[in-house]
């Protein structure tokens, strides 16, 4: 069977977005906001883990798969299998 990590492509881009928001508008925030957006950059990363997941559920444990987050590696197999 072909790996097939759509989910996890998409889980990205939306981690992706979720940091380049970050980015530009974190010296504007308040402290409470600013903490805020940082608990929703985590949110979209346990995301990815949970797209990795499903994706590889035929093959890695999903304990293990869920902690993955949106690293050089997991880009590449992104990149190759999405």
């Amino acid at each position: 069977m072909t790996l097939n990590l759509k989910r996890t492509k998409k889980a990205i881009e939306a981690h992706d977005a979720a940091h380049a928001w970050y980015d530009a508008n974190h010296a504007g925030l308040s402290f409470g906001d600013c903490w805020k957006a940082l608990n929703a950059l985590d949110k979209a990363g346990e995301a990815v883990g949970e797209a990795f997941a499903k994706d590889t559920a035929d093959r890695n444990a999903s304990d293990t798969a869920k902690r993955t987050r949106p690293d050089p590696w997991l880009r590449g197999l992104v990149a190759r299998y999405a």
